[in-house]
């Protein structure tokens, strides 16, 4: 098959479930937060640890508003996890 016959890759991000909870709650409390990042954190560590860290420290801020805490675990656990190639290349050097 020829390249100019192929189809442009498609870039779909992969949302794990725990991530939709953070996305349709309206109203978020801390152990809502707590209860999806520890469903993410190992896939996150996984693919991306300097990210993982980012989160954890994160976590530990005190006074930290729960709905900025909430974006900020979607938008790095996003990232991690849309380009799985960064952590392999990572590996390898």
């Amino acid at each position: 098959m020829k390249d100019a016959a192929r189809p442009e890759p498609i870039l779909r991000l992969y949302t794990p479930e725990a991530l939709e909870l953070l996305e349709s709650e309206a109203s978020l409390d801390g152990e809502l937060v707590n209860a999806v990042w520890h469903c993410i954190a190992p896939l996150v560590r996984a693919a991306d640890p300097e990210r993982y860290r980012s989160v954890c420290q994160a976590l530990e801020l005190p006074g930290l508003p729960v709905n900025v805490l909430a974006q900020y675990i979607l938008r790095e656990s996003r990232l991690a996890m849309a380009n799985p190639r960064r952590h392999h290349r990572r590996l390898m050097q």
